[in-house]
Parts: structure tokens; C-alpha cells; sequence
């Protein structure tokens, strides 16, 4: 397995992250404000969805967080198959990879807590996450997972296949990486908690901005991948 660190992957979230601000007309407090542009930004990248509250603070509409989401998942399908070492995955294999981070996402555990005030230009909000172990438990387990693969292609070189045979091949390991990902879905688990404090600062235009670097380790934390070899 190729193990390419997941920061790979992170770019277009964070592009996603630097434009987002808080209204100062929304009815909310400050404090909550900046609690659910937070929580609303971690639901568009793992849940899909967002509430009004955080539509209203972003001028997001639900399209536009449907569309995030998806794009999300686009470079998760990217990072699985660099790290997994799927080389020209089909349609259906990309289809297939893309469901499965649906549900892997679904698995995520994170909550927000209340913003506390810093200075007149900072606040902190407290993101308590309990990172999803699902790849190194699949790792853990890839003998018996990935057995029949190996009983099918035994004294079998990747580099002496070409063709209809490479290609078939090729989408055999793939459905067996996925395979192996999938069957650990019912047995998930989770490593201890970890707090990350989000800071969100105010900008020269008077928005307020989150901190791209926290939200990358949020991202690292959420999602565990055991570390590159």
C-alpha cells in the first residue's frame, strides 16, 4: 500500500473554508454565531448538510453545501486510491469508493462547544472529535480481507499483466480494498478524545475567518490513517 499522507487531500476544503464569515445582522449572539459557522462547516464536509443558521451566516444555500460535499468526496476517491494503490479506477470503482466515504462519514463523531471571547479580534470555539480508527482496523485485518484476491492472483506479477488482464486485475484488487474498508464499518471504533480549539479571527473587510490550520487538524483527527511507512 502506497501510504501518502492525507494532507493531499485537504486543499479544497480549505479554499471552501477561507471565504466563509458571520452576519452581523443574523439574531444570534456573537458567541453563537461563531459556534455554528463551525458546526455548520464540519456537517457540510462530513454530513452533507447544514442547518439555517449556518446558511444564513455563509449566504450558503443548501445546493451550494450539497455540492461542497460532493466535491469533498471527489478528492477522498483521490486520496483512497493513492493510498490504497489503485491506478485508472472506472466509473463503478469510483462510484463505488465514493459510497463508501458516504458511510465512513456518517461514522465520524465530532461536537462543537460554545465560542469564548479572546480579544475584540479573536474568538475560540472548542471541537471535541473521536477520530474514526476504520483504516487502521482495516489495515489490521487486510491478511483475512484481501485473502481471496491473494488465492486468486498467487504467483501472479501486476507488472507481467497487460491488457483485459491488467484491467481485471486492477478492478479485482480495487473491489477488495473496498471490500476491506467496508467490512470494518460494523465494527467501528474510536481512539480517545481530542480537543481542538478553532480560532476564528476578524478580517481586514470586518468578516471573520477560521483558522485553515485548525481545521486541518480537525480534518487529520476526524479520519485517522495510520502513518506513512
Amino acid at each position: 500500500m502506497n501510504t501518502v499522507r492525507r494532507a493531499a487531500a485537504l486543499p479544497l476544503i480549505c479554499l471552501l473554508l477561507a471565504g466563509l464569515t458571520a452576519c452581523a445582522t443574523s439574531p444570534l449572539t456573537r458567541e453563537e454565531q461563531f459556534s455554528a459557522l463551525v458546526k455548520g462547516n464540519l456537517d457540510e464536509i462530513y454530513r452533507g448538510k447544514a442547518n439555517s443558521d449556518y446558511l444564513k451566516l455563509t449566504g450558503s444555500t443548501a445546493k451550494d453545501v450539497t455540492a461542497s460535499y460532493e466535491r469533498g468526496l471527489d478528492q477522498e476517491v483521490v486520496f483512497f486510491c493513492g493510498y490504497f494503490s489503485i491506478t485508472a479506477p472506472s466509473d463503478r470503482i469510483t462510484r463505488e469508493i465514493k459510497d463508501l466515504y458516504r458511510e465512513v462519514y456518517a461514522s465520524t463523531s465530532y461536537s462543537v462547544g460554545k465560542a469564548v471571547r479572546v480579544d475584540d479580534t479573536t474568538y475560540t470555539v472548542e471541537v471535541i472529535v473521536q477520530p474514526l480508527d476504520i483504516m487502521q482496523s482495516a489495515i489490521d485485518n487486510h491478511d483475512s480481507a484481501l485473502a481471496s484476491f491473494y488465492r486468486k492472483y498467487d504467483g501472479v506479477s501486476r507488472e507481467d499483466l497487460e491488457g483485459d488482464e491488467l484491467s481485471a486485475f486492477e478492478e479485482d484488487w480495487a473491489e477488495a480494498v473496498i471490500a476491506m474498508v467496508r467490512g470494518r464499518l460494523t465494527h467501528i471504533t474510536y481512539r480517545d478524545a481530542q480537543t481542538v480549539n478553532v480560532r476564528v479571527t476578524k478580517q481586514e473587510d470586518g468578516s471573520w475567518q477560521m483558522s485553515e490550520d485548525d481545521l486541518q487538524t480537525i480534518d487529520k483527527l476526524v479520519l485517522l490513517y495510520p502513518a506513512s511507512n
